[in-house]
């Protein structure tokens, strides 16, 4: 749960947008030349507006850190649930289309096919990026705790049937 709160982690202290949106009110001229970093402002785009996306696009993204933060484990799954039936929904109804009306081997090769193009594009174990720092800062004493993890992890996969 912390790493997805990491993730979503704003680029901009709290205390800094509010910084930014206070001058804008009072000097919009200067907001828009630090929003602009001194750069021509294109024709047509109104550098206040832009940067009150920006700060607006950040608050929401506050908001949406403190709810991972304070998100219930069984909370988070049920979201995902909630996220994740619609697409697998229309991901089964957009497969069965693609097959209808083919003949029962066209379409048993057809999804061995695609089983093998996902297969050949998407990786078997994802490297966790707590996992690289640790290898990057390691010396030699600390990479058996490395292993350790790595030979956890891959334990982990087996068990899921991932191996």
């Amino acid at each position: 749960m912390r790493e997805r709160a990491r993730a979503l982690r704003p680029r901009y202290a709290k205390r800094q947008l509010e910084m930014l949106r206070q001058l804008q009110e009072q000097d919009p001229n200067t907001f828009a030349l630090m929003m602009r970093g001194n750069e021509a402002v294109p024709e047509g785009v109104d550098p206040v507006a832009e940067g009150a996306a920006v700060i607006a696009r950040q608050l929401e993204r506050w908001a949406t850190f403190e709810d991972a933060l304070q998100m219930a484990p069984e909370a988070k799954r049920t979201a995902d649930r909630a996220a994740w039936e619609p697409w697998l929904r229309r991901y089964r109804e957009r497969i069965a289309a693609e097959l209808a009306g083919a003949p029962e081997g066209e379409a048993a090769a057809a999804a061995a096919a695609r089983v093998a193009a996902m297969n050949a594009v998407n990786p078997k174990f994802i490297l966790r990026n707590y996992l690289a720092q640790r290898v990057i800062q390691a010396d030699d004493a600390s990479m058996d705790e490395v292993r350790k993890d790595a030979k956890g992890n891959a334990e982990k996969a087996t068990l899921c049937g991932l191996d």
